[in-house]
């Protein structure tokens, strides 16, 4: 293989892995490179380009839903549409309270935990970093009341 077009291949691979592509097609005349990969969930995340928004730190003794991976936090399922949840709203393990946009995939993120929405931490469309807090939850199980 000519030097060039394996340092074009190698270029377009470590881009593909920075970015965590899991698919990559690419043709410049008749130079055409293909290729899909499986991302292991423990890989970490993608550096966004830009600097997230800080948050000012808030000091709480409550347990914390975390982002999962960086992107844009999402309250809403589509533009309009009313929140996944709001404070107060009592949620189970498995309830979405949101979404973070990564690639221009869009991840649910879930619970994880039964309780109370206490404070929704990050404001709506805001860049978020992987383990960066999304809300604080009154932990406590409430029957009849939990948001689906």
């Amino acid at each position: 293989m000519d030097e060039r077009v394996l340092a074009r291949v190698r270029a377009l691979v470590a881009w593909a892995h920075e970015q965590q592509l899991t698919e990559l097609s690419f043709r410049d005349g008749e130079f055409r490179l293909e290729f899909r990969t499986r991302l292991s969930r423990a890989a970490p995340p993608a550096v966004p380009v830009a600097p997230p928004t800080p948050t000012p730190p808030r000091e709480s003794a409550l347990p914390v839903i975390r982002s999962p991976l960086v992107g844009i936090f999402y309250q809403c399922p589509a533009p309009g549409s009313p929140p996944f949840v709001e404070a107060g709203s009592w949620v189970a393990p498995d309830t979405v309270v949101g979404l973070v946009e990564a690639m221009k995939v869009f991840n649910e993120i879930t619970a994880e935990m039964t309780g109370r929405i206490r404070h929704i931490v990050v404001e709506d469309a805001q860049l978020v970093t992987a383990g960066q807090p999304l809300m604080e939850v009154e932990p406590g199980p409430e029957r009849g009341r939990i948001a689906r």
